[in-house]
């Protein structure tokens, strides 16, 4: 039997049983991301984990987000992020196009009530998206 593909709103709901930002998702404050360094986590959702960066050189703080759905994904032991199962994989490419095409569509809006995309890249093995984005 096939399961239907989630929805957008399937996707954020909140896992009950899910610690926010548990060590097995996040990235450790300290890790380097390109010339981003992470300093903390500073929110969750359903579809990506947001953390407190510095970018070194331009010595500026920074916001990324990386793609990490709670639902679907899981971090390897080389940091990438992956399908929890085989059965997943669909579904987390799905997700992972949807929040490239989203990031694109935000950084061509300019609004002071959004945040100003900068960047966008795809890092191990392309399962790891993230976009970088000044504070709004």
């Amino acid at each position: 039997m096939k399961l239907p593909n989630p929805t957008p709103a399937a996707l954020n709901e909140a896992l009950p049983d899910s610690p926010i930002a548990s060590a097995t998702r996040a990235l450790p404050a300290g890790a380097w991301l390109e010339e981003f360094e992470v300093e903390k986590i500073i929110g969750e959702g359903s579809v990506a984990i947001v953390y407190a960066a510095r970018d070194r050189a331009l010595a500026v703080r920074v916001a990324i987000a990386e793609y990490m759905p709670a639902r679907l994904a899981q971090r390897n032991d080389e940091a990438q992020v992956t399908p929890r199962t085989s059965a997943q994989a669909d579904a987390f490419a799905k997700g992972l196009k949807t929040f490239i095409n989203e990031t694109r569509t935000l950084a061509r809006c300019d609004h002071p009530s959004l945040v100003r995309i900068m960047r966008l890249w795809e890092a191990n093995a392309n399962s790891l998206p993230r976009h970088a984005a000044l504070p709004g």
